[in-house]
């Protein structure tokens, strides 16, 4: 299937799952589009620039990917405090063989001490493409479509693990914590102070693990191009499916 029409395919889908909301709502994270994404309450630190690469396995859809959180800068929305923040999703092993794209999604989230809040605003950008805001019905009552973030309170014990980094085992003091996220799933993390903004060094649940890769500072937006409005992009998707499918035919 060729790219463009594969995409509007997905994005097809999209739409249907995000329609569903009472799945989404009790938490599902098969809705196309979602990342399952750890955030442990009072280890989470905004500094503006600072991002964080992880590579994740999702044990229940048989994928791996590589995932960079990245906090962009503060702002206020409405009246309300706000941050920007963006998480990049590549594909790496099974994930890249079977075609799925990078997919870079920008986020306007309440900002909290916590972590990220009520979602504002969403910009998505897959491989390839011109960005795209997503309308706000999608997401102003589930929480966001562009990560599941499965915030818990901890209980913490401390302890030093060895972890691999750069394709290097190295030991690293981190605090030890688990308990249960919103939707009742158990949690486990090793977090650290050291790794700016989520504080997280590994996280695993019966359905995913996560482990640090690579974090710094001075970190910036990966998407590119001016955003255009949802249906206006997937009109000009559809349309170019199209011409490339008669052009095909007509040779």
């Amino acid at each position: 299937m060729h790219k463009t029409t594969r995409l509007v395919s997905l994005i097809l889908l999209m739409i249907m799952a995000l329609c569903a909301a009472p799945a989404w709502a009790a938490g599902s994270e098969d809705v196309q589009g979602q990342v399952p994404l750890v955030v442990v309450k009072g280890h989470y630190n905004f500094v503006p620039g600072a991002w964080a690469e992880y590579w994740v396995t999702d044990k229940k859809l048989d994928k791996e990917y590589r995932l960079r959180f990245c906090t962009l800068e503060k702002t206020v929305h409405e009246g309300k405090k706000a941050a920007w923040i963006e998480v990049m999703v590549s594909p790496v092993g099974k994930s890249k063989e079977k075609g799925d794209p990078k997919v870079i999604t920008k986020i306007l989230a309440a900002d909290t001490p916590d972590g990220p809040g009520d979602v504002m605003e969403v910009i998505v950008q897959p491989q390839g493409f011109d960005p795209f805001t997503v309308p706000e019905s999608f997401f102003a009552e589930q929480g966001g479509d562009a990560a599941d973030f499965q915030t818990f309170d901890p209980e913490a014990k401390a302890r030093e693990i060895t972890v691999r980094f750069k394709k290097k085992k190295i030991k690293m003091k981190v605090i030890e914590v688990e308990g249960k996220d919103k939707a009742g799933r158990q949690v486990k993390a090793w977090v650290s102070e050291k790794v700016p903004p989520l504080g997280l060094v590994k996280a695993e649940t019966a359905d995913m693990e996560m482990t640090i890769q690579n974090w710094g500072l001075h970190g910036r937006s990966q998407i590119t191009g001016e955003p255009m409005n949802f249906y206006l992009w997937i009109a000009a998707q559809v349309g170019k499916a199209l011409s490339e499918s008669g052009e095909k035919s007509g040779k």
